[in-house]
């Protein structure tokens, strides 16, 4: 053992001669999500012949512009714009790089001799970013913020922050304007070999879903390579046959204009197209034997399953950009288009359905093309593009076009594994859905801020509600629940929380008849209070207003749903969450409304401007502090008194107590605003509990929990202490679809049969295994088929696949709506008659 220690501390002492640079600095994730990290990515730029010769001629074909001018390098990197910049006589070259690797720009300026290339580290997007020696602005800005698909990965929102920042007036851009375009291709070989390879994955059948997840999923290459074994750098690569249109341009982005969230605002990033055939050969050219080979017959113009009439077939879609140096007077541009030499960025496939496309079936079936361009025809269309969330990766592309059959093509692709937007949007063009407000609702919404996958992404929860016929919702010690759109109460009713008209308990659920000619979308239960969201997107309140929870200055209760004035100019709700004392509300445009108790910033909004100290009973719906610029929400949840928020990037922020650790943020202090919590990622659910959370996490569907650990309600076996950081839960659980907190116990949903799992406090059997205490691991399945469930302070209320509601738990005020105070271990069905009520809205 002595000699493995030895040669240990050689090693060591070998190692120690070498700097390999704060390597511990760099998170696998940061790997991961942004090539910018990687001298790899780099490399294949550098060895980019066309866009390296390109950026040389534009600087350096136009000196004149650049002596002794400053000139501010975006995301500059290991490229090579910073030093061209320098050789063509700036006097100043502020090379920015956010990522680790611009360390190495100040090596490499002084080892080819460039003094006045100066390393600008840091986030151009940060407020707090400033340019150095006290600089306020530069004459140039050079950038190479392009992507594939030029969006994807890309660069552009930090360029143009940097142009509304720094740029003098009169100032110019390199490069200043791109151009998207796209063409049709045939490919009938690589189309089978797309949905063949999945029926056969080493003696495996993958064919559902794996072939219309691969439809759906744009393809990075070289066109020329579709259906061929030959090389991009062959000249012949290109089969010109196989290109089907010629190019239509589909829309620009000129770097001197467009607005900062650009790539969040697919308004911006959508066009019209029009594809015309490309000109056959002449007659001289064509074989004389044939003269009517290009005239195809009837059959083959429906069907198009001759795979050597290339010229006519769509089999997909061709989209690349183009790059313009407009602000030189030497104009220089390139193209990635499918005719010019190979770049990095190739092009991308849009791969289109086959009409016949059923995922099964004879190969014959599969030689279908998706589209006809027919002779002397055109094909139109149109397409918009939107980066769907602050993750670069993450480009959806919408397109609807003519199939040249009197029919038409609608697809929805996306980069990475995010199908939920597919999903959504389905659900949103559903006819059973088209006929309910909440969805004309959501129409205007995202036709006012864009048609983008953030925006159907916060319609999530209230969609997925209206397509359930029950859902659920529990307080403290009261319940409700929504069945086909009425809204059932029942438990305690002492300060009026039930909506009934009356200060009294419930044993058995009631129908709210004040909002009975109303379709209720979704409920949220607090302590003592009650919101309600109707699918005309108004909001009401019930019960407890002690501290201004239902947003009225008259701080007394109300037994009956009030109207709740949510005065944000051009948005609408779409979600509704209860705390101990406090509400929010989620509206279409990702941001969030609080209101009620907020002792120690559970609303997230700040300190007050009334000096010093902060608001503790706010009564009039206040926007929560934004935590950075373009964040957005799609979900929220409430605690006793701490608050979790979802952002489209899949990030959490916290604010409130944070005694426990239940903000995640490694520590016990109170937060007056959402605060990033930085350990975990890729999230998609949240849920706050009386002094803990739950997360869950992509992509494995992995749930992770932090706060108070009494009872073991994080899940972590025999470690019942707090923790201030998300721990995964321990236990042999399976992959999780749904998570919910209890007031001091924890609820699970699987993804495989929608099992319901429980972990925590059980004394009072809310946990529905049929025993009558805690549980640090999660137990279950309890049942099958749950489709959603809520915790309430000591019980369990959830809804089946089958519209059958169950509940367990704590009794003794009538909150499991039985009609008797025992309590209950095991899942009891709950009946729902409908009752007249007391009372009307106030």
């Amino acid at each position: 053992m002595a000699k493995d220690v030895s040669s240990r501390s050689d090693v060591d002492r070998f190692f120690a001669d070498f700097d390999l640079g704060p390597v511990e600095q760099v998170s696998s994730r940061d790997f991961y999500f942004n090539s910018y990290s990687h001298r790899e990515a780099y490399e294949e730029l550098l060895k980019d012949e066309v866009h390296q010769e390109a950026y040389r001629t534009a600087i350096l074909a136009n000196k004149h512009l650049f002596r002794d001018r400053v000139v501010l390098v975006v995301g500059c990197g290991l490229g090579l714009a910073p030093y061209l910049v320098a050789e063509a006589g700036a006097k100043v070259v502020l090379a920015q790089e956010k990522n680790l690797i611009g360390r190495y720009i100040s090596r490499i300026a002084r080892l080819n001799g460039h003094d006045n290339i100066v390393s600008v580290p840091g986030d151009i997007t940060d407020p707090e970013f400033a340019l150095p020696y006290g600089l306020t602005e530069v004459d140039i800005i050079v950038s190479e913020p392009m992507g594939y698909l030029l969006l994807h990965e890309s660069r552009i929102r930090d360029v143009i922050v940097a142009r509304d920042r720094f740029l003098k007036p009169g100032g110019k851009m390199f490069p200043s304007r791109f151009t998207v375009n796209l063409c049709a291709v045939a490919a009938p070989q690589e189309y089978c070999l797309w949905m063949d390879f999945w029926e056969d994955v080493q003696g495996f059948d993958f064919s559902d879903p794996c072939q219309r997840l691969t439809m759906g999923t744009p393809l990075i290459s070289a066109a020329s390579q579709l259906g061929s074994d030959k090389d991009h750098s062959s000249e012949d690569a290109w089969q010109r046959s196989q290109l089907t249109s010629t190019p239509a341009e589909l829309f620009a982005i000129d770097l001197m204009t467009a607005p900062p969230d650009i790539t969040t605002r697919p308004e911006f990033l959508c066009g019209e197209f029009e594809l015309f055939p490309i000109p056959q050969s002449g007659p001289d050219e064509e074989d004389t034997d044939t003269p009517d080979a290009h005239v195809l017959t009837d059959a083959v113009l429906t069907h198009g399953r001759s795979c050597t009439d290339l010229q006519y077939r769509v089999d997909a879609l061709v989209v690349w950009f183009d790059v313009k140096f407009d602000h030189a007077h030497v104009p220089v541009e390139y193209s990635t288009g499918p005719e010019v030499p190979w770049t990095l960025w190739q092009q991308t496939i849009l791969r289109l359905p086959p009409p016949s496309f059923t995922g099964t079936g004879a190969p014959e079936c599969r030689l279908d093309a998706s589209a006809m361009l027919q002779p002397g025809r055109t094909l139109r269309g149109r397409m918009a593009l939107r980066q769907a969330s602050a993750d670069r990766r993450d480009i959806d592309i919408k397109l609807s076009m003519e199939d040249g059959r009197g029919g038409s093509i609608n697809t929805l692709s996306s980069f990475g594994a995010r199908c939920e937007p597919l999903k959504l949007f389905t659900m949103l063009i559903d006819p059973v859905f088209a006929r309910l407000p909440i969805v004309d609702i959501a129409r205007a919404e995202l036709r006012l801020h864009g048609n983008d996958t953030t925006s159907v992404l916060r319609l999530r929860l209230l969609l997925e509600r209206l397509q359930c016929r029950s859902s659920v919702a529990a307080g403290s010690i009261h319940s409700a629940c929504l069945h086909d759109g009425k809204a059932y109460t029942f438990g305690t009713g002492t300060s009026g929380q039930l909506g009934h008209g009356v200060f009294r308990d419930e044993p058995r659920p009631l129908l709210v008849a004040s909002l009975n000619h109303l379709t209720v979308a979704a409920v949220a239960c607090g302590d003592r209070h009650t919101l309600f969201l109707c699918t005309t997107g108004v909001v009401f309140g019930t019960g407890r207003n002690t501290f201004g929870q239902l947003a009225s200055d008259d701080l007394r209760d109300f037994p009956s749903p009030r109207k709740i004035d949510v005065e944000v100019p051009s948005s609408t709700p779409i979600d509704v969450r209860c705390g101990g004392d406090h509400s929010m509300v989620l509206l279409a445009n990702g941001h969030v409304v609080a209101f009620g108790w907020n002792a120690f910033g559970q609303l997230g909004i700040g300190v007050s401007t009334f000096g010093a100290s902060t608001v503790a009973a706010v009564s009039s719906p206040t926007l929560v502090h934004p935590p950075g610029p373009g964040i957005r929400f799609v979900s929220v949840s409430c605690g006793f008194a701490h608050s979790l928020f979802l952002s489209d990037s899949g990030r959490v922020y916290s604010c409130g107590m944070g005694s426990h650790g239940q903000l995640g943020n490694n520590d016990r202090s109170h937060r007056w605003v959402p605060t990033f919590i930085p350990t975990i990622d890729r999230c998609t659910m949240v849920s706050c509990g009386g002094h803990h959370s739950l997360v869950l996490c992509d992509p494995l569907r992995e749930v992770y929990a932090f706060g108070s650990g009494s009872t073991g309600k994080l899940g972590r076996g025999d470690d019942m202490g707090d923790s201030a950081i998300p721990v995964k839960v321990s236990g042999q659980l399976p992959p999780v679809a749904s998570v919910c907190c209890g007031g001091a116990h924890s609820l699970v949903i699987t993804r495989h049969n929608s099992a319901l799992y429980g972990f925590g406090m059980g004394r009072r059997g809310q946990l529905g295994d049929g025993q009558r205490r805690s549980n640090p691991l999660p137990t279950g399945p309890v049942t099958s088929g749950v489709q959603c469930m809520a915790g309430g302070g000591y019980h369990t209320i959830a809804a089946l696949d089958s519209g059958g509601i169950i509940v367990f738990g704590r009794s003794t005020r009538g909150q499991l709506g039985l009609g008797f105070v025992e309590d209950v271990s095991v899942p009891w069905p709950l009946e729902l008659p409908v009752h007249e009520s007391h009372d009307s809205v106030s």
